[in-house]
């Protein structure tokens, strides 16, 4: 079961990171190439579908911009 961080240890998780050389940049690139990994693994035909990605003004709205790129690329 995958854990669940809460804000505060989030932030402090991407910190630590990118004092370590993983820009957040690069964290955004990873995690919406995640989502669309899973997109990709689950649905079988995307050709042609519509997809919409909502993403938010927090932290995670990147994430769902690079997870919409990476499939209208795909399909």
């Amino acid at each position: 079961m995958p854990k669940i961080a809460t804000v505060k240890q989030m932030r402090a998780l991407e910190a630590a990171a990118d004092s370590h050389g993983v820009s957040y940049a690069r964290m955004m690139e990873l995690a919406g190439a995640a989502v669309f990994e899973t997109v990709r693994a689950r649905v079988e035909a995307l050709s042609g579908a519509r997809v919409v990605i909502l993403a938010g003004l927090g932290n995670n709205g990147g994430d769902g911009l690079v997870a919409g790129r990476l499939l209208a690329e795909a399909f």
